[in-house]
């Protein structure tokens, strides 16, 4: 039996489905085209953000990149500017140490010229050339000033000669440079060292080395001539007398002590000396003790070689245990002579290089 079939009812307007289209979309073509044109740039669709946004980001980029390079060209034209700079300030250091100042054709008197023609500023130079030059003339100030120093020394202290080499027969204090050796013994011209310098002495005793070694190379002639020319210059109110010396010490027989420079007394010395005694060994000590004990004012101990240094000490304590200690000058021959050198400055007299 078949059930009873139900009769279909008519659906309502109230069943119906909604509608498959939503009510925001436009009812018209141009609805939609004034919507997306009042939305604007703004109102782009979601699919066409991401496009924007790396646009924008690409733009960002490039005007990075841009102010990049352009700091990295502005910092190598730096460079290379102050790289000119360097170089013409090395090129200006290079003249200043070659000739001693910074120079140009137009301007030899130190003022630089530029292109132009005119003087330069100091303000408007390179301050590395103008240090330099500075420094330079600085150097050339100070090694004029210690020549002329050492050449004053050397003038009063002759003693920078090491060995009689290249001597130089000017007559005059020889200087310590080329090789050359003192005052020339056998010349009247320049300094004496038995007048020496300065006020006359009122009493000289004259002790001269007459050993074996100063026989040869015409020592002792050249020694005696420079002797009595000092004798000849003595004057009548001053004293002398001359010791000689070898191992042993030697005066004039008549003479006892310090004697009057009258012509005769000069003329008996200087006759005694042409047939001195002469050779044997070398000691200073044999004569000074003599020579201080006489009390002179001044005395001349010449000699041409070394001997003991503590004859130093000895003549040194000798000659100021008297009341008025002499001022003993010294005279080394041909060679520096330590030990006369260091005499001398013990005994406030000073010591000359000769030959």
């Amino acid at each position: 039996m078949q059930p009873p079939t139900i009769p279909h009812r008519a659906r309502g307007p109230q069943e119906l489905p909604p509608p498959l289209i939503s009510d925001k979309l436009p009812s018209s073509p141009q609805d939609s085209i004034s919507s997306n044109s009042s939305g604007g740039f703004f109102g782009s669709t979601d699919d066409e953000r991401p496009l924007i946004l790396a646009s924008i980001a690409g733009g960002r980029i490039l005007i990075c990149v841009a102010l990049l390079m352009f700091a990295f060209l502005s910092s190598n034209a730096g460079n290379s500017q102050k790289g000119a700079g360097r170089d013409r300030a090395s090129a200006e250091v290079e003249g200043v140490l070659a000739g001693g100042e910074s120079q140009t054709a137009d301007g030899p008197s130190g003022d630089q010229l530029d292109p132009s023609g005119s003087a330069r500023d100091s303000d408007s130079e390179d301050p590395l050339a103008v240090a330099s030059r500075e420094q330079a003339e600085s150097n050339s100030t100070g090694q004029d000033s210690e020549t002329k120093e050492e050449e004053a020394i050397v003038t009063k202290v002759p003693n920078r000669q090491q060995q009689y080499t290249n001597p130089t027969r000017s007559g005059g204090v020889a200087g310590s440079r080329g090789g050359s050796s003192g005052i020339d013994l056998s010349s009247t011209k320049g300094i004496n060292p038995f007048v020496g310098e300065g006020k006359k002495a009122n009493s000289t005793v004259f002790v001269i080395d007459v050993s074996s070694s100063m026989l040869g190379d015409s020592k002792l002639p050249r020694v005696l001539n420079a002797l009595n020319r000092a004798i000849d210059q003595l004057g009548e109110d001053q004293q002398f007398c001359v010791i000689l010396f070898d191992t042993f010490y030697y005066v004039e027989p008549s003479v006892n002590g310090l004697i009057k420079a009258t012509k005769r007394n000069k003329l008996l010395i200087q006759q005694w000396l042409q047939n001195a005694p002469r050779g044997g060994g070398t000691d200073p000590m044999a004569a000074m003790p003599q020579a201080i004990g006489l009390g002179p004012e001044r005395i001349v101990l010449l000699s041409d070689g070394e001997f003991d240094p503590t004859n130093i000490a000895t003549i040194t304590a000798l000659n100021k245990q008297r009341s008025r200690p002499s001022r003993i000058d010294c005279v080394g021959l041909i060679e520096d002579v330590l030990v006369l050198r260091e005499i001398a400055r013990e005994n406030r007299g000073v010591y000359y290089q000769a030959w």
